[in-house]
């Protein structure tokens, strides 16, 4: 877990296409996105740029995916609203980014590479929000970010 708040909650895939790739999702079941509720939709909305900020320095790369389908034909597998965020270091070729979730793409997860990973990723989360904190445009969260576990 690197992410938990009263509306969303962010983990690691346990099947990543890269290293720290992360899904965000809304606590409350909602199969669609139309599904949300406007609290729901302004929440996962206000966590996306701070968790790709975060993702992003954690696993020192530039470029990313963020990935939301809905519906079978637009290749939702699992019934609820969530986001990927997959990180794209420069051993990914352009070209396979189109072909994300093709099979042969994905492994499992390893328990002890997780475990460094999600710390990374909830450090820099912290640094972010506390970044934020220190600014007259940050947004208002009722929430407490998980502390790094190093």
């Amino acid at each position: 877990m690197i992410l938990s708040t009263p509306q969303v909650i962010g983990f690691l895939d346990i099947m990543p296409l890269s290293p720290g790739h992360v899904l965000l999702t809304p606590r409350h079941h909602a199969e669609k996105i139309m599904d949300l509720t406007p609290e729901e939709g302004a929440s996962l909305g206000a966590w996306l740029p701070i968790i790709t900020r975060a993702v992003s320095r954690a696993m020192q790369v530039d470029d990313l995916n963020v990935v939301q389908n809905n519906g079978a034909r637009a290749s939702q597998v699992v019934k609820h609203v969530h986001y990927h965020i997959i990180p794209r270091p420069e051993s990914h070729t352009a070209s396979r980014a189109w072909t994300m979730f093709g099979k042969g793409q994905r492994s499992d997860l390893d328990d002890d590479e997780a475990a460094l990973i999600a710390a990374r990723i909830r450090q820099e989360i912290a640094w972010e929000m506390e970044r934020m904190g220190n600014s007259t445009d940050a947004p208002v969260f009722r929430t407490t970010v998980l502390a790094p576990k190093l």
